[in-house]
């Protein structure tokens, strides 16, 4: 008679542990449509850049300070991660953004605020690069004239 009501205890346990699973594997799932809804929703409302298209931007003497500040923000958002080094040759796609940053630095409708902001990220995103990025910013810092 004992054993009974430990068996049928056990397979009790052991119904409720399979639906708490169940609800554990049931959830994240939600979520992530979720999120991937929201996602979607907010790359509708924002326009989203091609990276040739923010490069334009920074090229361009007459883009204005909300534009630059936009395509910097774009840059760091979505293409701020450069490849990483080849033994202690820097990747190819680095000279991209040296130039980014020496045109950046020499833009006429620069700030401060948005130069230091793109200059910190970028050295966030890419620690193994600090040093070459340091080189790159006094480079433009440097060629900007008086």
């Amino acid at each position: 008679m004992d054993i009974v009501i430990i068996v049928k205890s056990l397979i009790g346990l052991v119904a409720l542990l399979g639906i708490l699973v169940l609800l554990l594997l049931y959830t994240p799932k939600k979520r992530k449509q979720r999120r991937e809804h929201k996602q979607k929703e907010q790359a509708q409302q924002h326009h989203n850049y091609t990276f040739n298209e923010l490069l334009h931007i920074i090229r361009d003497r007459e883009s204005s300070t909300e534009e630059l500040q936009e395509a910097t923000q774009n840059i760091l958002k979505y293409f701020g991660k450069i490849p990483h080094k080849l033994g202690i040759r820097v990747a190819d796609e680095f000279y991209v953004y040296s130039e980014i940053v020496l045109r950046l630095c020499r833009h006429p409708n620069i700030t401060k605020e948005i130069l230091l902001t793109f200059d910190k990220e970028l050295r966030r995103l890419n620690p193994e690069y600090e040093k070459e990025l340091n080189d790159a910013f006094t480079k433009g810092i440097n060629s900007r004239g008086v």
